[in-house]
């Protein structure tokens, strides 16, 4: 599959905060059912590079298509809109809220691939199925959740978006090991039923696990 016909594409991306760049000239792209990892160590621009292309940077350049639409200049919700899915690294639940109300905050209608086909579909059920341990406390807070459960419920309210290509920002850090077995057995059932996965990663074992294939970035460059 060429350049034109990934699911996300982008050339030349570069962004920053201001005056600072922190992202430089990127090229990259992501076919639809694949899952590609970003790597690199603490500050090499990962997760400023899924900010820039899901519209959060204040300061981005280059192009971005996805699913066969420029998405270059699109805001946050318009990228979101267009199912591109962003799981950010500090999580984001509303911490008043309970893991269904979390869950049901983030529901979208369906969507279709490019070609017109059917693309992997959501609902509460799958997520439960995904993430046994949600099921097991819909009506919890999610102030009253651990780190990792915290980070499971971010990933499920997520995929109720029915996201074609979610953008996933350290999925591993700062969770037990026994959860990262679960975040990892979640990822390659996720890219089973078709979801793309773009995800920035520290953790080589992980990303060598769930991944295809890995872009390595050192000071906001490809290398």
């Amino acid at each position: 599959m060429t350049q034109a016909q990934a699911l996300l594409a982008c050339q030349n991306l570069t962004a920053g905060y201001g005056a600072a760049r922190v992202v430089f000239g990127l090229d990259l792209q992501v076919q639809q059912g694949e899952a590609v990892a970003l790597t690199g160590s603490n500050g090499a621009g990962k997760s400023s590079t899924l900010k820039a292309l899901m519209g959060l940077m204040p300061h981005r350049t280059g192009r971005i298509v996805f699913a066969g639409q420029d998405i270059s200049a699109f805001a946050p919700y318009q990228a979101a809109r267009c199912g591109l899915g962003f799981v950010p690294e500090d999580r984001r639940i509303f911490s008043e809220l309970t893991v269904l109300e979390n869950l049901q905050v983030g529901i979208q209608a369906p969507r279709t691939w490019p070609n017109g086909q059917a693309a992997p579909h959501w609902n509460l059920d799958k997520v439960f199925e995904l993430f046994p341990n949600l099921a097991d406390m819909p009506h919890r807070l999610g102030a009253q959740m651990s780190g990792g459960e915290q980070q499971m419920l971010s990933i499920a309210r997520t995929l109720m978006g029915n996201p074609l290509l979610l953008l996933l920002d350290e999925p591993s850090e700062g969770v037990a090991p026994v959860i990262v077995e679960q975040l990892a057995r979640a990822i390659l059932n996720m890219k089973r039923q078709g979801v793309s996965i773009l995800l920035s990663e520290q953790n080589l074992a992980f990303a060598n696990l769930v991944c295809d294939r890995q872009y390595n970035l050192i000071k906001g460059q490809l290398i």
